[in-house]
């Protein structure tokens, strides 16, 4: 079954058009102040991010994983390990017997397939020399082409039109970028960049499917191939305000949000004013001045999409509000809230009412021609007679009451017999407009109060006269929130987690809270997918402990930890261990690497360098003990076959096919499977890969795969005459097994290749000029393409 859907999948692959450096410097990001610079940018950044969530790139389906039947499929399940491998060899080790076959296993493990000159290159030269020439700094490439620094245009001012055709650009940039990468692999010489920048793909895995902006995935991956072979911790800092990365991760939505209280002395804006913690005893605080008035009000975390809701237990009552609102009253004097929790109420308790309020009111040099005191207002419908007030002998009359909570406008009258008792022979209100008028902007001179959350209110007044001056007039409110969440409602932690679980440091080696404190500390960043910007009141400034240290931390900071542990150097010491050598590390020689990465401040070149001139390196017991990815599966038959002149089909990309056998093999450029990058190890070998993979080296000696052409045509004529005496049958079949074999072969294996060539031809009779030569020499290569042995490296 699954023989017969080979060539349908395979066509259909060929025929889809397959979607998704210089480096530059990289300045730290700009810290954006000016507001109308910042608007500017957040625009961009806004605008970007639209576009990303609407626009995604179409994924390449992993078949490996994803895309087939199970029952077509059998992957190796990743908790099964690799069998321990017992060495004698250590890295400090340099008893190396660096012959033929240990410069083919140096290339092999090192490049994207050696040539036959490069081996006896390496092999003259010796190992030390070998070595660091791989390790010599590359000339940067020039870019795939002149958009890599365009800028998205506006998006929302697109029209359908210039969406499909930027789309359609974007699909060619995609194409470009990962066509390029092929172009750098396939022209680098003996060196080990583009292999090392393929594993900080793997490492820092980032995709294009969701960073659908090809300037910023070349620049990414510029970034990659910059510090290929340079210093891991300046590479893990710079990796953090990575544009792409900002949007993998989405660390450009981390921000800390500020407490804010909001209401009606805002206009319910969603931002008012915002609390801090200036004394950082975990109390938020924020003074302001208003007018006399009832004020209702809640906190927010910057704007409507977060913020608290009020208990009922101490919410201002009010069926029109809704949600429930908090509230207070000014009242010619100033304020301070009791402190309480988000969401939460005060430890005092809360009063909803009735209320006693308690009228003083100085009568003194008014003659009552015998009346009587009253205070009237909104509380009695102003009937002009409302509460009486009894003389204090003073001059002075008072009285109480209890009221429901709210907003209450009062005046005194005296009424008597003088007036017939009318109750308005007498009023005794505030100068018209004056500060005790409690709403100036009508006719009418009142004196008022809020009646809010308290016992007892006492309102002192003098008759017909405002005791309250100009510079009384407005008094200060504090608000008090014990319990702040807004620092961690903002929070994103895919990065911060991302940074200590694959990054930097590996599982079990960091606590919850760590995360926490980290991504704390990344707060403020946003990126146009060009360029990092920081904006400040983004950031968090607090005080964070992370793994055990306390300080003002940003993200520098939180690297510079990291890298202060020591496990964090057996973390990168196992990656390339497990990259370069063998799957399950042995860990006296990551020790031996992690010591040196240590003492060369995370210079990663000083391991590479002890590690391929190790003895271990060389331990028989590793050459071909790992599977071939995806990508060198490609890439090595093709260099190795001295295939330099591509050309694609009409109208498509350069490295098309190539690309698309990559995606078969379940390793796409710029598309790793998610944050953790490719499974490798057995998962780039099962029962739907396999036949792909030898169907894949078959085509590259015939040309084409299911009348479908490759693009290149190799000579294998040319290729055999490479090689030493070519005209010597055994010798020419050894040659090419230790030339495309890691390990030595069995002697059955190698007859079998020999009757190939010959087949039944007497040994001295071979020569590349008998007829037969060449398709005999196509025949031997793609058995022995085919055999297992060529799928370890």
């Amino acid at each position: 079954m699954l023989k017969k859907s080979k060539p349908t999948l395979l066509l259909l692959y060929i025929s889809l058009i397959l979607t998704p450096l210089t480096a530059k410097d990289h300045p730290a990001p700009q810290i954006l102040k000016d507001s109308k610079e910042k608007d500017i940018i957040l625009k961009r950044s806004e605008s970007l991010n639209k576009y990303l969530r609407q626009h995604p790139s179409p994924s390449p389906k992993y078949p490996v994983i994803n895309n087939l039947p199970q029952e077509f499929i059998q992957v190796f399940p990743e908790q099964i390990p690799a069998p321990d491998i017992e060495v004698e060899s250590t890295i400090t080790s340099r008893d190396v017997d660096f012959d033929l076959r240990a410069a083919a296993h140096l290339l092999r493990r090192t490049t994207f397939g050696p040539i036959w000159e490069g081996i006896n290159w390496a092999h003259d030269e010796g190992l030390d020399a070998t070595v660091d020439a791989l390790l010599e700094e590359q000339p940067v490439p020039d870019p795939p082409g002149d958009w890599i620094d365009d800028p998205l245009p506006p998006y929302d001012s697109l029209t359908p039109e210039q969406l499909d055709s930027l789309n359609n650009a974007y699909r060619e940039q995609r194409a470009e970028t990962r066509s390029w990468i092929i172009d750098n692999m396939l022209e680098e010489e003996a060196s080990i960049h583009e292999t090392m920048t393929l594993f900080w793909h793997d490492h820092f895995a980032t995709s294009a499917q969701k960073v659908n902006f090809p300037p910023a995935m070349y620049h990414h991956y510029a970034l990659l191939r910059e510090y290929a072979l340079g210093n891991i911790k300046d590479f893990v800092k710079a990796m953090a305000v990575d544009p792409a990365m900002l949007k993998w991760l989405d660390n450009d939505k981390n921000r800390y949000r500020h407490l804010y209280v909001t209401g009606d002395s805002d206009e319910w804006s969603g931002y008012g004013r915002k609390l801090t913690d200036e004394d950082e005893d975990g109390v938020y605080t924020k003074t302001i001045g208003l007018n006399p008035g009832l004020y209702r009000y809640f906190y927010t975390c910057g704007g409507f999409s977060i913020y608290e809701d009020v208990p009922d237990e101490c919410a201002y009552i009010d069926p029109y509000d809704h949600p429930p609102l908090r509230a207070f009253g000014m009242n010619n004097e100033d304020v301070i809230l009791d402190p309480h929790p988000w969401g939460g109420c005060p430890e005092e308790g809360y009063n909803h009412g009735p209320m006693v309020v308690n009228f003083n009111v100085d009568m003194t040099g008014v003659d009552l021609q015998g009346g009587a005191v009253h205070v009237t207002g909104t509380m009695d419908d102003w009937s002009g007679f409302g509460l009486t007030l009894m003389p204090e002998g003073d001059g002075t009359y008072t009285g109480s009451m209890e009221l429901e909570p709210g907003v209450y406008e009062y005046l005194y009258t005296v009424t008597g017999e003088f007036d017939d008792w009318s109750g308005w022979g007498m009023v005794g209100n505030p100068p018209l407009g004056s500060n005790c008028d409690w709403n100036p902007d009508d006719q009418w001179a009142n004196f008022g109060f809020a009646l809010i959350n308290t016992d007892t209110l006492t309102m002192n007044n003098v008759w017909a006269e405002c005791l309250v001056d100009d510079s009384d007039y407005m008094h200060h409110v504090t608000f008090q929130v014990a319990e702040n969440p807004c620092p961690l409602a903002g929070i994103n932690e895919n990065f911060s987690r991302e940074l200590l679980e694959l990054f930097t440091i590996g599982v079990g080696n960091y606590s919850q809270e760590d995360v926490i404190e980290a991504a704390r500390a990344y707060t403020g960043y946003t990126t146009d997918g060009l360029e990092t910007f920081f904006i400040e009141n983004r950031h968090d400034f607090g005080s964070k402990t992370f793994m055990g240290q306390t300080g003002y931390w940003f993200g520098d900071d939180i690297v510079d930890i990291i890298f202060e542990q020591e496990e964090t150097a057996r973390f990168f010491a196992r990656k390339i261990y497990q990259w370069f050598v063998y799957y399950n590390p042995d860990e006296e020689a990551i020790e031996e690497m992690a010591d040196i990465l240590r003492e060369n401040n995370y210079e990663v070149k000083p391991m590479l360098e002890a590690l391929f001139k190790s003895e271990l390196f060389f331990d028989e017991n590793f050459r071909g003990a790992k599977y071939g990815g995806g990508i060198v599966h490609v890439l090595s038959p093709i260099r190795q076959m001295y295939i330099t002149d591509i050309v694609p089909p009409e109208g498509q990309t350069r490295n098309r096919v190539l690309l698309m056998f990559q995606e078969l093999f379940g390793q796409a450029i710029l598309y790793p499977p998610d944050v953790s990058g490719w499974l490798g190890y057995r998962n780039w070998i099962n029962t739907y890969t396999l036949p792909y993979r030898k169907l894949f080296t078959n085509a590259v000696i015939d040309g084409y795969v299911y009348d479908f052409p490759m693009g290149f045509q190799p000579d294998v004529l040319e290729f055999a005459s490479h090689f030493p005496n070519p005209n010597d049958a055994e010798q020419l079949i050894d040659n090419m097994i230790l030339y495309f074999y890691d390990i030595q072969t069995t002697e059955h294996t190698r007859q079998l290749l020999l009757d190939q060539l010959l087949q039944g031809l007497d040994p001295y009779n071979w020569s590349l000029t008998i007829p037969e030569a060449e398709d005999r020499l196509k025949g031997t290569i793609k058995l022995l393409m085919r055999y297992p042995d060529f799928q370890l490296k």
